[in-house]
């Protein structure tokens, strides 16, 4: 069974707990938990990036925006990315400040 499935069934809400607490509440490894979510933002970049045909600076913005991600885990979330999504946002950002 899948962690969002377990999530649905159990009706567990996991806004404001950690990878560890969420861990824990399902029973399975914290990097089981981090790897998901890696994976699922990997996803939803790719996706809102090709529907609103916005550059990576921008997408990555929409997301932390949308996930009402705080000013102070910013940084955390950028990290949540894999490299080459990264880099990519990291290059854009230049690319914009240049401007």
């Amino acid at each position: 069974m899948t962690i969002r499935k377990v999530l649905e069934e159990e009706e567990i809400d996991v806004r404001g707990m950690n990878g560890a607490e969420i861990a824990k509440k399902l029973g399975i490894t914290r990097q089981a938990v981090s790897q998901t979510i890696k994976r699922g933002l990997s996803k939803m970049y790719d996706a809102f990036k090709k529907e609103n045909k916005t550059g990576p600076f921008e997408t990555a913005v929409s997301l932390a925006v949308g996930l009402e991600v705080g000013d102070e885990e910013y940084n955390k979330f950028f990290k949540l990315f894999n490299p080459a999504i990264r880099k990519e946002i990291e290059e854009d950002s230049k690319h914009l400040i240049r401007k």
